[in-house]
């Protein structure tokens, strides 16, 4: 009778294990969750089972099950090296960046040069600021694949990250010479074009990448970021709306739709575009980013708060959705621990940026740190001269602070301004208690 109940238990395994193979090949993830689960309760041990349990909950996002799933496979299984680069992505998503180095060391082990596991190593190191040890990685990807375009490209990051602009350049080249199609690397250079200031190269090395391979449907995105850039509004308008017609599935030019009609003031087409965007993919930064700022325009704080949130769970370095965040937390009685905390984020990442300065220096004033608000303001009024709020900001620091008189020319230049702002009434409230 035993013997009979474990061949049908082994049976009905077999069975849940068979339906769960075809729902993961077939991307159906929580349906092959279901019947992994199925299956284990009668193999609990089951190797095949445990492992794409851990990658089916990875690739929902659920980290937690993904990663007990996963750490299970490893004992199991030592050497899976899908498995385990699964884990190390599941870790460094969890910014326990040790333990990803931990377990990439071993793949690396195993398998001497494993492009995957260099990349992800990496990578990771990119992530913790350390550029010089990521390139390590990178240019050994290189030495064991000199014409994998992805090594190039990926060496090309973090030699931008250095700030040694002509070396990463030269590898962004190298990386699209060796894979016209790939956006990634002709993108990197046309960004860099345009801090540099030369839209007319941007633009000239997206035609050519155009006329070699074609029109794609991210390469024409990218020829409406470069006429965006260069105030060029209808042409980027058209160029985004042929690439969401070449491929509609794609959030990206949808969401660059939103961002254009956002900063043209109409609101109604910007949240349209940003919602259509986000249907297609619930975390696209610059669709939530849009919705964020919409909402605040709307003085729908509580909306406007959810939105920046979730686009810094999706990038914690987004120096926009750190920058908004804190001020409308600094606004709106949010936490001034929390607002100086994504402050600094946003100050970090982009240190000569006068609207970031502006925003930090206003969190500092709303926390009381009136003397450091004042040296931080007064560099951002000089930088945004005919900026009203900066100037209402700079001249309520400088009133705090007992300079009356900068105090009274700050706040009068913001209330002169022909611009609208809302602080307009506060700003000649303060400015009568002045005199």
């Amino acid at each position: 009778m035993l013997l009979v109940a474990a061949a049908g238990c082994g049976r009905y395994s077999a069975n849940h294990l068979a339906l769960a193979e075809d729902g993961f090949k077939a991307g159906n993830y929580r349906v092959a969750i279901v019947e992994y689960e199925k299956a284990v309760r009668f193999s609990p041990n089951d190797p095949r089972a445990i492992r794409q349990l851990g990658l089916a909950h990875f690739r929902l996002g659920q980290l937690d099950p993904a990663l007990a799933f996963l750490e299970k496979a490893q004992e199991l299984t030592p050497d899976d090296p899908e498995a385990q680069l699964t884990l190390a992505d599941a870790y460094v998503a969890q910014r326990r960046f040790d333990a990803a180095k931990k377990v990439l060391d071993a793949v690396l082990s195993k398998h001497p040069g494993n492009p995957d596991a260099l990349a992800r190593l990496g990578s990771t190191y990119l992530v913790q600021r350390e550029p010089e040890k990521a390139a390590e990685a990178y240019r050994e990807m290189i030495q064991r694949s000199p014409n994998n375009p992805q090594g190039h490209y990926l060496l090309g990051l973090s030699l931008r990250a250095q700030k040694k602009i002509p070396e990463a350049t030269s590898e962004f080249e190298t990386a699209v010479r060796l894979g016209p199609a790939l956006i990634e690397p002709i993108a990197q250079l046309v960004e860099m074009d345009l801090i540099a200031q030369k839209p007319d190269a941007a633009l000239a090395r997206v035609q050519r990448q155009i006329s070699v391979v074609g029109d794609s449907a991210r390469l024409v995105d990218l020829l409406g970021v470069v006429y965006a850039a260069r105030g060029q509004n209808e042409l980027a308008e058209k160029a985004f709306l042929k690439s969401a017609a070449l491929q509609p599935t794609l959030a990206d030019p949808l969401a660059r739709l939103a961002q254009l009609y956002s900063s043209k003031g109409d609101d109604n087409a910007a949240r349209a575009k940003a919602a259509e965007a986000i249907k297609l993919e619930p975390n696209n930064t610059a669709a939530l980013m849009v919705l964020g700022l919409a909402s605040q325009r709307r003085a729908d704080p509580a909306t406007a708060r959810k939105y920046y949130e979730q686009a810094l769970s999706v990038d914690s370095t987004s120096v926009v959705a750190a920058n908004n965040l804190a001020l409308l937390l600094a606004e709106n009685g949010g936490s001034p621990v929390r607002a100086l905390e994504l402050a600094e984020v946003a100050r970090a990442a982009a240190p000569d940026d006068p609207h970031v300065m502006d925003t930090y220096g206003w969190v500092l004033y709303r926390g009381g740190n009136y003397e450091k608000a004042i040296s931080i303001l007064r560099s951002s009024a000089a930088k945004l001269g005919n900026a009203p709020t900066v100037q209402y900001h700079f001249g309520m620091a400088a009133a705090k602070t007992g300079d009356t008189t900068t105090a009274k020319r700050a706040l009068a230049l913001a209330i002169n301004s022909s611009v609208a702002f809302p602080e307009k009434d506060a700003a000649k409230k303060a400015l009568a208690a002045l005199r």
